[in-house]
């Protein structure tokens, strides 16, 4: 990693309007590691008009460093969708220390949004295009009724899935494909080429055990990159995998046919979070 912490000029301490104030004589580069809910957020990336995160961390950082900030993500999350690792990098001439400039930003966001560590990099760093790999984990909620705390972060069904069955389907995507075929729209991405390093689907206890019968699904998938709605369209073709209307093998022909009719349906957001972005 070419991370590394900086010196800063003021000390930690007490927010006060004079310590918010200082300004440095040169540009300096932080990079800042992001959770969120996304729910109500339409994606990481600002549209005009609407809320998303990506906006809201650039406002709240124009309140207390005085000046436009231009805030760069790691990756641009879809609607709905929601992370606890979330990487980004952004320029400042403020001078406040990266701990009291993670309290003050953190004070102006609503509780959707944490910035969880700020840190000094080099003035090369950038979130987007220096990440080599990104991971993502999507939960699935096996249930007889509906969870009530989990319908924000997961997609809850009430049958059955085989996993054995979706994780042979699963080992089919993993390397280097064209993933063509889990395309979320055509055009999105300059190349439907990427990597998938690991795909493996596992079963956690729920937060909220309830009547102790019902199950969580996890999709982990780690790759150097997504097309668009790339995670959510394998999710909703593993599920028909899972609910053998569609067989295993049929996954790695889906893939060479280079054709999003042939997949299965998306996932929907709720389900996904980014995990972790590495570089």
């Amino acid at each position: 990693m070419e991370d590394h912490e900086g010196p800063v000029s003021c000390e930690t301490g007490p927010l006060t309007n004079q310590t918010l104030s200082k300004k440095a004589s040169v540009m300096r580069n932080l990079k800042a590691t992001i959770r969120y809910d996304g729910t109500d957020f339409a994606g990481w990336q600002v549209q005009p008009g609407l809320p998303t995160v990506q906006g809201a961390l650039a406002e709240a950082l124009e309140r207390v460093t005085g000046e436009a900030t231009k805030v760069t993500g790691a990756g641009r999350t879809d609607a709905g969708v929601h992370a606890i690792g979330q990487v980004a990098n952004f320029k400042t001439s403020s001078n406040i220390a990266a701990r009291n400039l993670q309290r003050a930003v953190n004070s102006m966001l609503a509780p959707r949004i944490r910035i969880d560590h700020i840190e000094e990099v080099s003035e090369e760093f950038d979130a987007r295009r220096h990440a080599l790999s990104k991971r993502y984990r999507y939960s699935i909620l096996i249930a007889e009724f509906p969870d009530p705390l989990l319908s924000r972060y997961s997609w809850q069904l009430r049958a059955r899935l085989d996993t054995d069955l979706m994780q042979e389907a699963a080992d089919c995507l993993v390397g280097k494909h064209d993933f063509t075929s889990f395309q979320g729209s055509a055009g999105k991405d300059r190349s439907p080429i990427r990597t998938v390093y690991s795909l493996d689907i596992g079963k956690v206890a729920p937060p909220y055990p309830g009547n102790g019968r019902d199950t969580l699904l996890t999709v982990d998938i780690c790759a150097d990159g997504f097309v668009y709605k790339m995670v959510r369209n394998i999710v909703g073709t593993l599920v028909e995998v899972g609910r053998k209307k569609i067989e295993p093998q049929r996954v790695k022909e889906i893939l060479d046919a280079l054709d999003r009719q042939q997949a299965g349906p998306a996932a929907p957001a709720q389900g996904l979070c980014l995990i972790t972005v590495e570089y």
